[in-house]
């Protein structure tokens, strides 16, 4: 699995857990407003950089985990 493949997948998993904090209860996808939107994908975009930057880090920096 690629660096990109790892970086794409915790992207995901972070914008849909933000999704499903926003849809508590009867809230559909209409009534979600902008910010939390916004919020949902700048989490993910924090969650690939954040895992592209950790995993592509020189091995003195980062750990075992590939």
């Amino acid at each position: 699995m690629t660096y990109y493949v790892k970086a794409l997948y915790a992207a995901a998993v972070g914008f849909l857990g933000q999704l499903t904090i926003v849809l508590v209860g009867d809230t559909t996808f209409a009534q979600i407003s902008n910010g939390q939107w916004v919020t949902a994908f700048l989490f993910a975009l924090l969650a690939f950089g954040g895992m592209l930057g950790w995993q592509a880090a020189p091995a003195s920096m980062s750990t075992s985990v590939k």
